[in-house]
């Protein structure tokens, strides 16, 4: 660690230099730490390392929200939950290492800073209905619009904190025909042996290949 601080600090990449400064402050250090974190961008993403590393800005902002937990900067790490929030909120793929990173720290953030104190004031809009009003202390809640589809809903928030809305769709899919039925479709199993001779598969012996057929 310190031969890495003294030595190769200025050459590391910003996600090597959080990584070194999360040690420093396991280590109890936490001014060497808070003097390595000074010298990283807020935004630690590190594009020219993603391709030999399978790193992603995600997981770069999830290294940074492990560190910010660690070091107990609630600015810092909110700024950086909010940023991994969107991103997993969106239609983006995202790698399984990354994934990793990111529902760990915005575990650890949850459960060691907490998303603070919550008093969501939303209004559902819907056109030819009486709007549904949403006021709770609760991280979630739920309006269910099977009966609206197809229309243009509003939501309105007056909640102090940012909110983030998703749209949940269920089907059951339609039951296949009870009536059986076929249009030119048939198929027949023929069996053989390693010589090529067809055999009977209800008898007991080695069956090397088989052949499927339809007609």
């Amino acid at each position: 660690m310190n031969v890495l601080k003294e030595n190769k600090l200025a050459e590391l990449p910003n996600p090597a230099r959080l990584m070194l400064a999360a040690a420093y402050q396991l280590a109890g250090a936490a001014d060497v730490a808070q003097m390595i974190l000074a010298k990283v961008d807020e935004k630690a993403a590190d594009p020219k390392a993603w391709e030999v590393s399978f790193g992603s800005d995600m997981r770069d902002d999830a290294i940074l929200l492990d560190l910010y937990v660690q070091l107990g900067n609630k600015d810092r790490a909110w700024k950086a939950y909010e940023r991994i929030s969107q991103k997993l909120a969106g239609w983006s793929w995202h790698s399984t290492q990354s994934l990793a990173w990111a529902l760990l720290a915005a575990g650890d953030y949850v459960g060691g800073i907490g998303l603070g104190s919550v008093d969501m004031k939303v209004e559902v809009a819907i056109p030819g209905e009486k709007p549904v009003t949403i006021s709770t202390t609760d991280y979630a809640a739920t309006v269910d619009l099977t009966a609206h589809l197809g229309k243009t809903i509003t939501i309105t928030s007056d909640s102090a904190k940012a909110i983030y809305v998703s749209i949940v769709q269920d089907f059951v899919p339609l039951e296949p025909p009870k009536e059986k039925s076929g249009d030119n479709l048939g198929l027949q199993a023929q069996f053989y042996d390693e010589d090529g001779s067809t055999i009977d598969p209800l008898r007991r012996g080695r069956v090397s290949r088989s052949g499927w057929y339809c007609g």
